[in-house]
Formats: C-alpha cells, structure tokens, sequence
C-alpha cells in the first residue's frame, strides 16, 4: 500500500477480507490457535475445501421463512437463506441448539419445538458453524404473534455490544398500548453462564408505586403503575425502564424478558409477551507488530466508541492506517468488529482502511 501526503494513491496488495457480522465466539480461534480437522465446503462448490488454519467467511443470515408464526403453533419448520452454510452448521432459537438439516451453503432447515412459540414476543435466530469455518453469524429477530390483545415487548438496542469491563444502557420499551396501561410486572433473566452482569438503572418518570427485586443473582422482578394514567393510549414505543450491563468475559449471551402481567386501563389484561436482548461481549488485544511481537492495546483517543490508535501509542497518525491495513486477519479473527467499524455500515472490508486514511488526514 503507497501512502502519500496527499492522499491514498494506490494499493501494492489488497487483502481478502471476508464480510463479518458478529464476533468470533469460539475460545480457540479467539486465542489465534485452531487445531480443528473439519474441512469446510465453499459456497458454491463440493471439490474445493477449505481446511486447518485457512480463513473461512462467518455465515450469513439473509431471509427465514416463514417470516413470523402465531403463538400456539404445534410446530416450526423454519428455513433459513443465507451463505456459507456447511453439513456442521448448527441452528440456534434464543441461544439454544435445535435440530438441523443442511439443504446447500445457502440454505438450512431446522424444526423449532412447540414449546418454543406459545409466548407471543420477539425470539432470535442464529447459526453457528465449528471452528475453523467460520464461528458465529449474524443474529435475526423472529416474531411469534398473538392472537389476542398484545403487549409487543422490545429493547433498545435490539442487540447490545460491549467490551469487557465496559458499561453500557439498555432501555425495555413495548411498542403501543392501544387501551393504556395501569400496572405490569415483568421478569428478567440472564443465561446463568452469560459473560456479563447487568442490573436495573431506573424508571421513567410516569411510573408509580415501583418495585424492583432480585430473587436471585441472574433474575430480577420489576413491577410498576401508571395511577394517573399519563401514559395514556400511547401507540408509540412506551419506555417501562431501563438497565445497564457490564461485560465480564469474551462471549455471546441473553437476557431474556417476560411479561407476567399487564393490565390495561379498562381493566382488560393484556396477552402474555417476550422478548430477549443479545449480549455480545468482546475484548480488544493488541495488534501484532513486524518483529514478531506486538504493540501496545489500542486506544480510542476521541472517545467516540471507534478504536483509531491502532498500536496504541496514545495518538492517532497515518501508522495506525498501515497497521489496520496490514492486519486484516487479526482484525477478523481476533478483534470486536464494532470497535474497528470506522464507516458504521455493520461489516469489516476495505471501506474502513479508506475511512480511516482520509479521518488520519483530516487531523492533521
């Protein structure tokens, strides 16, 4: 790569980097040692393989079909189009690994137990393929639909991403409540094995009589009422409160959202409703260096989320965009793709190195 003051002038070698939905969550490829015999089929063809240590593509949800189901259905026959799709692939429903059967690299199916949708709310969708072919794919909302009267639950974000050590806010909203609202009671739980912690951070302002409680270290009851009514029959995302996580460790978990009771202005209950919030917890480490060694952590000089000085040296410089450049595979394998996304479209690919060049021009 030739880098002048004036601007990027050409590209010497440019290196393949495949599209990257989520982090890495298999603890050996997070620690750059990948000892798997499985050989991973390319997209598109049944000769050529990919095996060991060779970079392979996360896979990709596009599409599910159906696209949602009504609540008390006896069962779930979901496919599921995307890429990158092997014979191993697994299907996860709401973290948990459901029977599978592979069709093509494009295409998988999988049988969801009736036990699964007879809570209406929002569920997620995920598949997995074994190290080295590629970890985890992108996460995908499923909605399971009542039939009656909805509380239709959701968060803000719809997935969260944080750092190891990082705080960050969530908010529990529930999308319209056409007769109002007089009191609710909801549970949430966290995966007893999620690599985070989080804890209740407050109420908005038309809740009354508030109430919240840990029965136990992974679950919390929140319940709350609106006596004077100033919510009203709000058709908009109504925030019932909010929550704050901090990461622990390296992984993907859940909290999971409950609807125990809602009742309406009428006195009219609402229907039963769930929703889960994904938790991706990453964890920067330093960048290798050409002596075979590495730099120090990188750092994040502007505080703005993006992870700029790349060698970690204090400030951000035209090193930092070489050094990002040139270690497109660690990037991939081993780093939280949202710290190092510097054009915010969701992906890891050449438009990042580009943004982060002419950013390093422009400061200075």
């Amino acid at each position: 790569m030739q880098i002048s003051e004036s601007g990027l002038t050409s590209f010497s070698l440019i290196p393949k980097i495949p599209i990257i939905h989520n982090v890495v969550t298999d603890s050996a490829a997070h620690s750059g040692i990948v000892k798997s015999d499985l050989v991973c089929r390319p997209t598109g063809s049944l000769n050529s393989t990919v095996k060991g240590e060779d970079t392979w593509p996360s896979p990709v949800i596009t599409s599910v079909y159906p696209d949602s189901i009504f609540v008390g259905s006896k069962s779930l026959l979901l496919t599921i189009d995307g890429n990158y799709f092997i014979p191993e692939t697994r299907v996860l429903w709401d973290a948990r690994d459901y029977t599978k059967k592979y069709q093509s690299p494009y295409q998988i199916t999988a049988e969801i137990l009736d036990v699964e949708i007879q809570t209406p709310g929002q569920h997620y969708i995920q598949v997995y393929n074994p190290s080295p072919c590629g970890g985890p794919s992108n996460i995908l909302a499923y909605q399971v639909r009542d039939n009656g009267q909805s509380f239709p639950l959701t968060t803000n974000p719809r997935t969260m991403q944080v750092l190891k050590g990082e705080i960050k806010s969530a908010s529990i909203l529930v999308q319209n409540l056409p007769k109002g609202l007089i009191r609710f009671n909801l549970t949430l739980t966290k995966d007893s094995a999620a690599p985070f912690q989080f804890f209740f951070s407050g109420f908005p302002s038309w809740v009354t009589n508030p109430l919240v409680t840990w029965p136990d270290n992974d679950q919390l009851l929140i319940v709350g009422e609106d006596v004077s009514d100033r919510i009203g029959n709000k058709t908009e995302g109504v925030l019932l409160f909010n929550i704050s996580v901090i990461g622990s460790a390296f992984g993907t978990g859940y909290i999971h959202c409950t609807l125990n009771e809602g009742v309406a202005s009428d006195s009219s209950r609402y229907g039963s409703s769930y929703t889960a919030l994904p938790v991706i917890v990453g964890e920067i480490i330093p960048y290798p260096n050409s002596a075979g060694g590495e730099y120090s952590l990188p750092g994040d000089p502007d505080g703005d989320g993006l992870y700029e000085d790349i060698n970690g040296n204090g400030w951000f410089d035209l090193h930092d965009v070489v050094t990002f450049f040139q270690s497109s595979d660690h990037v991939i394998n081993h780093e939280p793709v949202w710290a190092f996304d510097f054009d915010r479209n969701g992906v890891i690919n050449l438009n990042d190195v580009i943004y982060l060049f002419q950013n390093s021009m422009e400061k200075k």
